[in-house]
């Protein structure tokens, strides 16, 4: 299946295999937010005061579910954030399309971060 481009009514273009992997993408960030307490300890204590609004923050590196816990926290604290894999092998389709639909979202209707990634991309 070919990668999926889209931009949606709130502008948040994206590059990802497959905006239907989301669901089984986001049960897999809950259990890895489980093994990362650092970023949900700073998610906790400063996400109420968004030290990171205004900044804008483009990221490459292994799209992953624990990139995916990153990301959604740097959010959580007020960054706009745009990613992109580094690795055609390591990127993990599930965890791309979670980040793009966010944790509010639904595939329909994506409201998380813009992401390029999809596993094999050239």
């Amino acid at each position: 299946m070919p990668p999926t481009t889209t931009t949606t009514a709130a502008a948040t273009d994206f590059k990802v295999a497959d905006l239907a992997l989301a669901g089984f993408g986001r049960k897999e960030i809950t259990l890895a937010e489980h093994e990362m307490p650092g970023l949900m300890a700073m998610r906790a204590e400063y996400g109420p005061s968004r030290p990171l609004t205004g900044a804008r923050i483009t990221g490459s590196l292994h799209m992953t579910v624990q990139t995916a816990v990153l990301i959604e926290t740097l959010v959580a604290l007020g960054a706009e954030v745009r990613w992109a894999s580094c690795n055609i092998f390591s990127t993990q389709d599930h965890a791309a399309a979670a980040v793009v639909v966010g944790p509010d979202g639904t595939p329909d209707e994506p409201r998380g971060a813009p992401v390029y990634a999809w596993k094999g991309e050239t």
